[in-house]
């Protein structure tokens, strides 16, 4: 709890479970955990997070490490980062992870940061939305050199999804074959976001209804600059990218 410091290399967490939050670990008011060359393996949580949970002004940091399998119960699959905490997500990869509702891999809520760079996330399961990352709630994404790869969601966002007043900056990054379910096989923005997208591929993304690609939505902007989008299909509207009230 308060003020302490995990550091964790060269391990492996497997078939670790919670009743309620954090099937591996739980980092709670202004504590840091250090995880280096890790492994986290069907791990499980019941209610949320079925990895790693920095909640409350907390921080997370993470290199070289491979989340598979884990199961957020309702959501988080992976990673948790709540209320005004921060996680940084160097050279690892999220694989095969799902929540029910929202968020397979990282959930990202109330005032906090994710900092992903040269990250993996593949065949990871949402539920509802955010089939590998969702952040919502006055919070902030910055994505570099990552891939995404078979993800998804049943009614949005099969790759990354953002909502109120959240901020999602995307580089140098690839979003293949998700699927948002209803809406947004790639990205989803929803309630005065902003998304900014820079040497991007989007190909082979689906959705049923909305947005092969990209959905902007509610009072947000995005701005695309210098990227490909190539055989995304929207299925009624907005096969790359669909701009709605």
């Amino acid at each position: 709890d308060i003020h302490s410091t995990l550091s964790v290399t060269k391990s492996i967490f497997l078939d670790n479970k919670s009743n309620q939050y954090a099937g591996a670990i739980a980092a709670r008011f202004l504590c840091a955990i250090h995880i280096d060359n890790c492994s986290f393996v069907n791990n499980r949580a019941n209610e949320q997070i079925g990895g790693i949970l920095a909640y409350m002004n907390s921080t997370l940091s993470v290199t070289h490490s491979e989340f598979r399998n884990n199961t957020g119960g309702q959501s988080d699959g992976a990673v948790g980062v709540s209320k005004f905490s921060s996680a940084a997500i160097n050279y690892s990869w999220f694989y095969n992870n799902t929540a029910s509702k929202v968020a397979g891999g990282i959930k990202v809520e109330i005032h906090s940061l994710l900092i992903a760079h040269n990250c993996k996330f593949r065949g990871n399961n949402g539920g509802l939305i955010g089939g590998a990352i969702y952040a919502f709630n006055y919070s902030r994404a910055n994505i570099s050199n990552c891939s995404f790869e078979n993800n998804k969601a049943r009614q949005a966002a099969g790759g990354v999804g953002i909502g109120t007043k959240t901020a999602l900056f995307v580089s140098n990054s690839e979003f293949k074959n998700n699927n948002g379910g209803v809406q947004a096989g790639a990205i989803a923005a929803k309630g005065n976001c902003t998304t900014v997208v820079n040497n991007c591929q989007f190909l082979h993304n689906t959705a049923s209804i909305l947005a092969g690609g990209i959905l902007n939505a509610k009072y947000s902007t995005v701005i695309v600059n210098n990227s490909a989008l190539s055989n995304n299909n929207g299925g009624q509207f907005g096969g790359a990218i669909l701009v709605i009230e």
